[in-house]
């Protein structure tokens, strides 16, 4: 899973550039029952080549991201994205955390039998 704030979506060009989208957070690949994230923003990113919109919103904890396009410029129903970079940190699963703790566990038992 991964913590994700902010995407950033660089259109390819005029033809089926994205005007307005959804995006959906989701932990497994179903296309239908993703949490919708409220979307701010955006803001222009220059890259120094070609400007990005950067949209924030509220920190969520996902494995998979759905981007519905919902408008786009002519043809209508044709949407094209030149590049999507999300900010993210990752965050361990539970099972991470059980197995660190087991082994650590086990060190300081260890560590307690050599001791006596």
């Amino acid at each position: 899973f991964y913590l994700i704030d902010a995407i950033a979506i660089w259109n390819s060009g005029s033809v089926g550039s994205v005007t307005l989208f959804e995006l959906q957070a989701d932990s497994d690949a179903n296309f239908g029952n993703g949490t919708t994230v409220s979307l701010l923003g955006p803001t222009a990113l220059d890259t120094g080549f070609l400007v990005a919109q950067v949209f924030t919103f509220a920190p969520v904890s996902t494995r998979y991201v759905h981007i519905n396009g919902l408008a786009s410029q002519d043809p209508p129903d044709f949407y094209s994205l030149g590049e999507v970079i999300f900010n993210q940190a990752f965050v361990p699963e539970t099972t991470t955390f059980g197995a660190t703790g087991i082994g650590l566990l086990a060190l300081l038992y260890g560590f307690r039998r050599a001791r006596n």
